[in-house]
């Protein structure tokens, strides 16, 4: 069920620059394709200044009509598909018609939580990049492969916070970011805090009761 969560952020260094929240599936693709993080959230937060990141954690399918999956380049959504946790979604493609998702159906056969996507043989191979959104926004990506499925565990997936010069929709090389820290919203809360400190390292704290 999709909720509402909240990272109110407080900058106590002395940096200028951007944070940027980005998240990881729990489970990549079963075809050995690199799933790629992609910049979710951004905001530019002045020292000694807060502010509150907020996101609906509705999925939905994307594709990118790109013939490469770089970091450093923007992910540019070509289409959307709203989805629920199982369900399975073909990307159809023709030569008039171009890409485009077929209608979502759940399959109850998928892990719990999964999601998959099934490029059409037809699909032309490294010519567009397939992954998840939330909140209407992208959130990572694989290259996708003709005739093979992109399976994602994205229940619950592993959330990320960083600081520098990302972009949003940037794709990321989380390995290049030399300041980030990851985080999680324990089981009933949806609202948490955190600290970004003089030494580059952030500190998370829950609400207090």
């Amino acid at each position: 069920m999709a909720k509402v969560l909240n990272l109110q952020l407080f900058n106590k260094s002395s940096l200028l620059g951007n944070f940027c929240i980005f998240a990881k599936p729990r489970t990549g693709v079963p075809n050995g394709g690199k799933v790629y993080p992609i910049a979710f959230l951004v905001e530019p937060v002045p020292p000694q200044k807060s502010h509150t990141f907020t996101w609906n954690t509705e999925k939905c399918f994307i594709f990118d009509q790109d013939e490469s999956l770089i970091p450093g380049r923007n992910f540019f959504p070509g289409g959307l598909l709203d989805c629920r946790s199982n369900n399975r979604v073909t990307l159809d493609y023709t030569v008039i018609d171009g890409y485009r998702f077929t209608d979502a159906v759940n399959d109850k056969s998928l892990p719990d939580g999964a999601l998959t996507i099934r490029p059409v043989s037809a699909v032309p191979f490294s010519h567009v990049n397939v992954g998840i959104g939330m909140d209407h926004t992208p959130l990572y990506a694989t290259q996708a492969v003709p005739n093979a499925e992109s399976l994602f565990v994205h229940d619950q997936p592993i959330y990320y916070i960083s600081f520098g010069k990302m972009t949003p929709g940037e794709i990321l090389e989380p390995a290049n970011l030399p300041v980030q820290a990851k985080f999680e919203f324990p089981k009933g809360i949806d609202t948490m805090f955190v600290t970004f400190n003089q030494d580059n390292t952030f500190t998370f704290e829950k609400p207090k009761k």
